[in-house]
């Protein structure tokens, strides 16, 4: 069987998908998805985490023109956060 009648396919009414089976679509997309993040969200969280604070240090410095008044802060600053 065929989704779409092709017979009665016109320029006016575009083919339209039944409404189950988009929402089964919807609802296997998001389980898919729960199921990933609940397997690998933590473990990517962990990952990312330094990358998280070092952009975090530098829009410090960016918005507070640090490197612009001195830039040994930057250093100073970068080693104590270590």
């Amino acid at each position: 069987m065929s989704l779409i009648d092709w017979n009665k396919l016109t320029i006016t009414e575009p083919p339209v998908l039944p409404r189950e089976l988009l929402r089964n679509f919807k609802k296997g997309i998001d389980g898919a998805f729960r199921d990933f993040s609940r397997t690998y969200g933590e473990a990517l969280e962990n990952f990312f985490n330094p990358l998280l604070m070092f952009l975090e240090v530098v829009s410090g410095f960016i918005g507070s023109n640090t490197l612009a008044n001195n830039p040994f802060d930057y250093w100073r600053t970068f080693l104590d956060w270590l």
